[in-house]
C-alpha cells in the first residue's frame, strides 16, 4: 500500500529549481571548499521508482552519480566523500524519512525528509544546527 503511494506521489525525474543553505550543509557535513563550490553550482536530476519492494534514487550531478537501493525500515549502508553511513528510511505523514548516522568517527547525523507540495519535491535535509532545503521540479 505504502509503496504504490510512493510511486505514484514521488515516482518519476526531478531536477533541482532552487536551494537554500546548502554550502552551509556540506559545509556541516565536512565537505572540503573545492567540493561545495562544485555542488553549489550543480543542478542535480533525481530519479525516483519503485520496483517490487524496493526503492530506487538515483541522483546524478556534475560531481557525482549515486544509486541507492532502499527497502523501507531497513537498515542499508551508504558511502558519500569517504564517509559510511547507516541509514533508514521510513515513509511517515506523507513523507520519505532517511535518518542517517555515522560509521566513519568524527561526522554527525543527518536526517532527510523528502515530500511533494504543489508539485515540487521539497528535500529538507538537518545536520546538527544547519537546515537546508532543496527543491525540484518534475522533468518527467
Amino acid at each position: 500500500m505504502a509503496l504504490e503511494e510512493i510511486k505514484k506521489k514521488f515516482g518519476g525525474k526531478w531536477k533541482l529549481d532552487r536551494s537554500e543553505n546548502f554550502e552551509d550543509f556540506l559545509k556541516e557535513v565536512g565537505a572540503n571548499v573545492v567540493m561545495r563550490k562544485l555542488a553549489a553550482t550543480s543542478s542535480p536530476e533525481m530519479t525516483i521508482s519503485v520496483e517490487g519492494d524496493v526503492i530506487k534514487i538515483v541522483i546524478k550531478s556534475l560531481v557525482m552519480t549515486r544509486e541507492e537501493n532502499i527497502k523501507l525500515g531497513e537498515e542499508y549502508e551508504s558511502e558519500m566523500r569517504g564517509v559510511k553511513l547507516s541509514n533508514v528510511m521510513v515513509y511517515e505523514d506523507g513523507k520519505l524519512k532517511i535518518k542517517s548516522d555515522p560509521i566513519t568517527s568524527g561526522y554527525k547525523a543527518q536526517q532527510l525528509d523528502r515530500d511533494v507540495v504543489d508539485g515540487e519535491l521539497v528535500q529538507v535535509i538537518k545536520c546538527g544546527d544547519v537546515v537546508c532545503t532543496r527543491i525540484f521540479k518534475k522533468i518527467e
